[in-house]
């Protein structure tokens, strides 16, 4: 494979599973949790379902900001080999965009670890772990419900850094 058909692919796998992971991410918070957080709903139930599309999330979420990041981040590198033509009022070249978009699309790992853990996820966790104990958790009710409440925007904002990433690869893409 030459290195026009490797900068191709890679485009095509950088942008392509940036703006599929943003969508897959604010599916969590526009449909998923929304849909468990029926009012009449326990926070046993709650937090047990909350859990579980946690789990799954954090399976399939990081393979493929890596591997966009990675794309990104290769395109980046591969474009110092190319005339770095400018665009944005001359102030952004194609390697400091597919820079950005590799940064801001694995950006949500830390993000995650930093800001929604020791904020929301990591009381969730706590709670959900009593759960599977078997304890009622009635007094945790209100609780739940506010954590997932603070949950959903706080996602979102992970949605919007690899929708961000995708946008800025989309133009460095157009701009070669």
């Amino acid at each position: 494979m030459d290195s026009t058909s490797l900068e191709k692919a890679a485009q095509i796998v950088g942008v392509t599973s940036a703006a599929c992971l943003s969508g897959y991410i604010a599916c969590f918070s526009y449909a998923a949790v929304p849909a468990m957080a029926i009012p009449s709903a326990p926070a046993n139930i709650l937090v047990r379902q909350w859990a579980k599309a946690y789990e799954i999330g954090s399976n399939s979420s990081p393979p493929l900001a890596f591997m966009s990041a990675a794309s990104f981040a290769y395109l980046s590198y591969a474009s110092t080999s190319t005339p770095l033509r400018k665009l944005l009022f001359g102030i952004a070249s194609p390697r400091l965009l597919y820079g950005l978009a590799a940064g801001l699309v694995v950006s949500i790992v830390p993000y995650t670890f930093v800001v929604m853990h020791p904020q929301v996820n990591d009381r969730l966790h706590e709670i959900e772990a009593r759960a599977e104990m078997g304890d009622e958790l009635k007094a945790e009710d209100g609780e739940v419900k506010e954590l997932l409440r603070h949950w959903v925007p706080m996602n979102f904002a992970r949605a919007a850094l690899t929708g961000a990433g995708a946008v800025l690869g989309a133009v460095a893409v157009i701009a070669l």
